[in-house]
């Protein structure tokens, strides 16, 4: 005859249809959760109370594999941000072995070590250990500790419950990990779209000065560590700058927004570019960060008189094309934020029918050909070839066949490109 009464043959004594009713919801459950600590909480929890264990700690592996510490716990005693050693222990031996490990009787596991009981407020008599692992690769482990029913001690039906677990835990982690990657990735994607669109619109317009000024700034990345500006301090004098920052990505940008704003405060009230970066240095040195520098070229020029006024902080030397010939500017001091207290000389130089161009290494150092950097012979015939053209064409022309090879090549350029023309 039947009897109504249901089996108890499943390891938490319910009807075997309604386990895997519940873990088949869990499994459901842990594929969709996104957030990380959330997940590792849950499984933890869920864990705890589908197995009757005392305590339940997930652990990941953490110093190229060699420490294993508690992320979340369960226990009488909160042992989160525990470490111990990858190579000891149950938990050790379950990741080294690739499979859960029953441990009936602690007592009889020579692996067991009886200091780890006062960490976990009990004393420790049954211990049931997982390895985490997805695709070959192993990356913690969960463990149960003292079994409050059915007998006491965890079974070996036990054993294959929490290898399920364990198996949906892996995966539920390893892809509230990636949606925690996606999630930081696009909030840096987003920062460094608004940083490039604070900095684009720094840049002067070329429209405002009748075109006797013009800038060109082509970042390698999202953002530039390079930067160029130029005002009308006076009718016909022109106050402008180009330099480079130390470093590169979102460091370098925020240097730049700063030194920018710098230059346009005290380009308003100092006359000589000397006396600019004198104070610009000394502003930097009290306040950037250690181990960051600018090199800047920083000028005055009178337009009805062509006359241009420079100053250099370890920037590269300005090229004057004067009658199709080139007189490089070599004069120069140490960047900007390495020295307090320096002093930069000006010199002057008249442009005639000619134009000066500065520019930073990126533009040098673009390769034309494999290992063939373009160096200042190639931005001299790039000069050349387009100082007929209209000032702020000409710079999208030198610079769209400066970097033509490379970005075929390889898409993508090695350093930003910045360049600045005063046009006689």
């Amino acid at each position: 005859m039947s009897s109504d009464k249901p089996r108890q043959n499943s390891i938490l004594g319910q009807g075997e249809t309604k386990t895997l009713g519940m873990l088949s919801s869990l499994l459901e459950e842990f594929s969709t959760s996104l957030d990380l600590d959330q997940t590792m909480k849950h499984v933890v929890d869920v864990t705890k109370a589908m197995m009757s264990a005392e305590g339940v700690a997930l652990f990941l592996l953490e110093n190229n594999d060699t420490e294993l510490v508690c992320r979340v716990c369960s226990n009488p005693t909160d042992i989160t941000d525990t470490r111990i050693s990858a190579k000891k222990g149950i938990i050790g031996r379950s990741i080294r072995q690739e499979k859960v490990q029953l441990v009936v009787d602690t007592t009889t596991d020579p692996d067991f070590s009886g200091g780890f009981d006062g960490a976990a407020g009990t004393h420790i008599q049954s211990v049931l250990c997982a390895p985490l692992t997805l695709g070959g690769n192993h990356f913690g482990a969960l463990e149960a500790i003292n079994k409050t029913a059915y007998g006491d001690r965890f079974n070996e039906k036990d054993r294959d419950f929490l290898a399920t677990l364990a198996h949906a835990a892996s995966l539920a982690i390893h892809n509230a990990n990636l949606a925690s990657q996606v999630i930081d990735e696009e909030r840096t994607r987003q920062e460094l779209l608004l940083a490039r669109e604070i900095q684009e619109a720094v840049f002067p317009d070329a429209q405002d000065n009748g075109h006797v000024i013009a800038g060109y700034n082509l970042p390698a990345r999202s953002v530039s560590g390079d930067f160029y500006d130029y005002l009308e301090v006076a009718p016909g004098r022109f106050c402008f700058c180009l330099g480079d920052v130390s470093g590169k990505g979102v460091n370098a940008a925020l240097m730049v927004a700063r030194v920018s704003g710098l230059f346009r405060y005290l380009a308003k009230n100092k006359t000589s570019p000397a006396e600019l970066l004198a104070a610009m240095n000394d502003e930097l040195c009290e306040t950037t960060t250690r181990g960051m520098f600018v090199t800047m070229v920083a000028g005055v020029y009178e337009r009805n008189d062509k006359l241009v006024e420079l100053a250099n902080a370890g920037h590269q030397p300005p090229l004057q094309m004067q009658e199709n010939e080139f007189l490089a500017h070599e004069q120069s001091s140490p960047p900007l934020g390495v020295l307090p207290g320096m002093d930069y000389e000006p010199y002057m130089l008249r442009l005639k029918d000619g134009a000066l161009y500065i520019f930073t290494d990126g533009l040098t150092e673009c390769w034309t050909g494999h290992q063939q950097p373009l160096e200042e012979d190639g931005v001299k015939a790039l000069i050349r070839k387009h100082a007929s053209m209209p000032l702020p064409d000409r710079l999208n022309f030198m610079v769209d066949d400066a970097t033509r090879w490379k970005m075929k090549t390889d898409g993508s350029l090695h350093d930003d490109i910045t360049l600045l023309v005063i046009d006689g």
